[in-house]
């Protein structure tokens, strides 16, 4: 029996109804049901209008994503509707809170089929004498440890129609429901059965594939929580993306705890933060432990690269992102040992600026003659033809005129000399 205290001091009352607790709440887990029953209460909260989803988070010390992640949920189950604002960020919404009993009318009571009416006495009687459906009974009572009453038959009967749910998968439902959480109830049951049906789980088989799936799936995200420190349960949206770790890239478990170990890195880890290293890895085609050590092991040789060729050009700094790829072409694209891109280094001297874009036009050049050695490079002085250079001296105004001498021969200017020398020594 269960009864209330008679209390003359009003704090205030929230009323849920009993469709809510009976049907959806036990579908949810717990930070679910906490979001759903704290907004709810603001709702009748005039001085709470202004709440958030924000205010939510805060007042129940989780995370945004976890608030978000409820909405989603409790949105597919068609109890809340979101109303987005304008211009706003994705996760400023209002909720609306849909009257949970005009929704079972609508959608239980009101429908199209014909309505089928519950098991009666007499049918109990004569379904009761199936060997099967006996011994589910049997099985039922040794697991709620006393007998079931006929109403509840009733109700057993009436789930097994309603899902087309087999005896071996109500027994399977009362045992799962036992062993994980204590409960024997038959509306907690009835809502394992419902999700077993909407996740198109219908025969022993199919729940023998789930449970292998989820077993495995359940210890990943308790390994990848426990690296990352986290002591909560993983929302919808971290089970998500952790599932597409596993389900899209086809990444290891051990692969998956290597990128868990990085989290070390940065003060505040995240599954977002393991989500983009993955993604990362991804993208490079990594698919196993051995991959990642080659790609470094390459990558540290190239920084080692880098440094070599910017202490050559007297660079004291780090190179950038455009710098790093136009160096990355001279080894990868154009082939050049490190003793040809040395080499073309030390024609910086010839600038009072040297620069990787120097240097790059050096390389550019060689790699267009086909050069790829140094002696290859010190033929190109070699090989160009010599050209005699000839001193002419600058015209003057004096050049106008025209010289007397050019009236005789070179035989009368000699004589014309020799006689101008007689007459100085006379």
């Amino acid at each position: 029996m269960f009864f209330k205290e008679i209390n003359e001091i009003d704090l205030g009352e929230t009323p849920i109804d009993n469709i809510f607790i009976d049907i959806f709440m036990p579908m949810a887990n717990g930070t679910y049901v906490k979001v759903y029953l704290l907004a709810y209460k603001y709702a009748f909260d005039a001085s709470k209008a202004e709440a958030s989803n924000h205010t939510l988070a805060k007042n129940l010390n989780i995370p945004l994503s976890d608030v978000l992640s409820a909405w989603d949920f409790w949105a597919d189950k068609k109890i809340i509707k979101k109303h987005f604002k304008e211009e706003n960020e994705q996760w400023d919404y209002s909720v609306e809170f849909l009257n949970l009993k005009k929704l079972y009318i609508e959608n239980i009571i009101k429908t199209n089929e014909p309505k089928r009416e519950k098991t009666t006495p007499n049918e109990l009687i004569s379904v009761t004498q199936n060997p099967n459906i006996s011994k589910l009974f049997n099985y039922i009572n040794e697991i709620i440890s006393r007998p079931l009453v006929p109403n509840e038959k009733i109700q057993i009967l009436d789930i097994m129609d309603r899902y087309n749910m087999g005896p071996d998968m109500i027994k399977s439902a009362y045992a799962y429901s036992k062993q994980k959480r204590g409960i024997k109830s038959i509306k907690y049951v009835e809502g394992i059965i419902r999700n077993w049906y909407d996740n198109k789980i219908y025969t022993l088989e199919d729940l023998e594939q789930y449970f292998a799936k989820n077993t495995e799936r359940f210890g990943l995200y308790k390994n990848v929580f426990k690296e990352l420190g986290f002591y909560r349960e993983p929302t919808m949206e971290e089970r998500r993306i952790m599932d597409r770790w596993l389900d899209e890239f086809k990444f290891s478990n051990d692969l998956i705890a290597f990128a868990c170990s990085k989290s070390k890195n940065t003060s505040n880890p995240s599954i977002s933060y393991i989500d983009a290293i993955l993604r990362n890895w991804n993208d490079k085609g990594f698919k196993s432990y051995q991959d990642i050590l080659d790609y470094d092991s390459k990558r540290s040789e190239r920084l080692e690269i880098y440094k070599i060729i910017f202490e050559a050009l007297g660079f004291k700094k780090s190179p950038s992102k455009e710098e790093i790829k136009t160096m990355d072409k001279w080894i990868d694209e154009m082939k050049f040992s490190m003793e040809l891109v040395l080499h073309a280094c030390s024609k910086s001297k010839n600038t009072s600026n040297p620069s990787i874009n120097y240097i790059d036009a050096i390389l550019n050049n060689w790699n267009r003659k086909g050069f790829k050695t140094i002696e290859q490079t010190g033929q190109e002085s070699n090989n160009k033809p010599y050209i005699k250079k000839t001193y002419q001296a600058p015209k003057t105004k004096l050049h106008n005129f025209e010289q007397r001498t050019s009236n005789y021969t070179p035989e009368e200017l000699e004589r014309m000399i020799l006689e101008k020398q007689k007459k100085k020594f006379k």
